[in-house]
């Protein structure tokens, strides 16, 4: 879903070939004149988030993303947060 926002956010400027933690760091980089620019504020935001998501993928927790507990009340947290970047462009307080 942060990757979608991203790509419509800064259309043609986010690789869709790129991972979602690579976007944050090209985001992180990015210098003017780059409108990316404008999302550094999020770099901490998203990368938590990645952060919390990345234990539950096959690519970044190989072998251990199914044995991984889920705690409803963390992923409602985690999807706030996520919702929050989506709906207001920033950082939840």
């Amino acid at each position: 879903m942060l990757e979608g926002y991203l790509h419509r956010r800064f259309p043609g400027l986010v690789p869709k070939t790129l991972l979602f933690g690579q976007v944050v760091i090209q985001i992180r980089d990015a210098a003017l004149p780059s409108p990316l620019v404008y999302a550094q504020g999020l770099v901490a935001e998203l990368n938590e988030i990645n952060d919390y998501a990345g234990q539950f993928h096959h690519d970044t927790n190989p072998g251990g993303a199914d044995t991984v507990p889920v705690v409803s009340s963390e992923l409602k947290t985690f999807v706030t947060r996520a919702l929050h970047v989506v709906h207001k462009g920033e950082a939840h307080a």
